[in-house]
């Protein structure tokens, strides 16, 4: 009794050390990328023609836009605040117009950018 206590002990801390050591990182310009992305007067693709705001705030700021998926999109007060934009104007660019335009134009900006460092 005491052996098949301890093997089960000794299974449950060495699983969980091992799946923490599991990492991925993506960061913007990539695809897969999802958060506040600067159009840099590039006219996006949009999922809303007007932008949506959950908190209304005093001050008047520009509109941020982000990349994020679609089920985000359609229950965005329960998901603004993992972007810190729950008291922001919003626009939501298009997924497929994120990966297949702005990703190409954001590397092809930044590529040189990492070479003069």
């Amino acid at each position: 009794m005491k052996r098949l206590f301890f093997a089960a002990a000794l299974a449950a801390t060495t699983v969980p050390a091992l799946a923490a050591d599991v990492r991925m990182s993506i960061g913007i310009g990539q695809p897969g990328y999802y958060g506040r992305i600067d159009i840099g007067g590039y006219p996006p693709q949009l999922v809303y023609l007007e932008p949506r705001v959950i908190q209304r705030v005093a001050v008047n700021r520009q509109p941020i836009y982000l990349n994020v998926p679609r089920s985000h999109v359609k229950n965005w007060r329960k998901h603004c605040r993992e972007y810190n934009a729950c008291g922001e104007r919003v626009y939501f660019v298009q997924n497929n117009w994120y990966d297949r335009e702005y990703v190409p134009r954001y590397q092809a900006q930044h590529r040189d950018h990492g070479r003069n460092r």
